[in-house]
């Protein structure tokens, strides 16, 4: 009869265990990189963690990944970073069964190789660590995280980008929706979230839209002369790269630079087929 108890209470053991080796962090726990990014070893909604995920576990409206300067809290152009700059990142998901706390892991690779994209560190470690798996950055949870709504989930770290020359980013992340309970029974993974940035300071023939536009000289002194593909209609609009607006919108085809002190500044172009973004140096 001991025996038996004993054998049943070992049972239940590991058993336990094998239900919360997340609750720490999957990457602390042993199972490495389950963003689903180059590298990664699976996913979340693998067999070797939890439960394939329902769906219900998706992008907040505009998410999953917000980009702030950390200099000014001034938001980055959508789908963008600049060479060298540190943001503070938020990853924003929500969970329709409104399950109250959550886990994750987040990771940022170069397009071209998959290797790691810059480096990142945490804000606050009463919620988050980061971890190197295979030579890549991931933040993660420590515990099971509480959202301070049930079913929003929001997490922060900083992300020092990557040097001038790196190409595309992405970032692969995974949110793992739960009810606290301890027991993986109604976990509620998300597929793997990617979000894709580009270099800000590439040229505007390398953006958006495939529209073969071009600005020139560049750099320039003066007047900066915009040609748009096809000799759309257009409206171009200048900001600092902290995001404030410096010249006007303007359907001019030359711009008067000449009052702005010498620096990088970003030029947006508004046409009917959609926006491109370029950047261009004032001497």
């Amino acid at each position: 009869m001991t025996k038996k108890i004993l054998l049943l209470s070992a049972t239940l053991g590991i058993a336990f265990l094998s239900l919360n080796s997340n609750s720490g962090g999957p990457a602390k726990a042993g199972n490495g990189n389950l963003t689903g990014s180059p590298g990664s070893a699976s996913s979340c909604s693998g067999g070797s963690c939890h439960a394939a995920g329902s769906g219900s576990t998706t992008t907040q409206l505009g998410g999953p990944i917000f980009l702030t300067l950390k200099s000014t809290s001034a938001p980055e152009a959508s789908g963008m970073y600049v060479p060298g700059t540190v943001y503070n990142v938020r990853l924003a998901t929500q969970n329709t069964n409104v399950r109250p706390k959550f886990g994750f892991q987040v990771t940022a690779v170069k397009k071209s190789d998959g290797t790691q994209a810059g480096s990142m560190a945490i804000t606050s470690a009463t919620n988050t660590q980061l971890i190197t798996v295979g030579g890549r950055g991931i933040v993660e949870h420590k515990s099971a995280i509480t959202a301070s709504t049930p079913g929003l989930y929001n997490i922060s770290f900083e992300w020092t980008a990557p040097a001038a020359g790196t190409g595309d980013v992405d970032f692969y992340a995974i949110v793992n929706a739960v009810d606290g309970t301890g027991t993986a029974a109604n976990d509620q993974p998300s597929a793997t979230m990617k979000v894709t940035l580009k270099d800000k300071t590439t040229s505007i023939n390398e953006v958006n839209n495939n529209i073969a536009s071009s600005v020139f000289p560049n750099p320039c002194t003066n007047v900066l002369n915009i040609v748009a593909a096809g000799n759309a209609k257009y409206m171009t609009t200048v900001y600092d790269l902290a995001g404030r607006q410096v010249i006007a919108p303007s359907h001019q085809s030359s711009i008067d630079v000449s009052s702005l002190t010498a620096g990088v500044y970003l030029l947006r172009l508004n046409t009917a087929d959609g926006q491109q973004t370029a950047t261009f140096v004032k001497q």
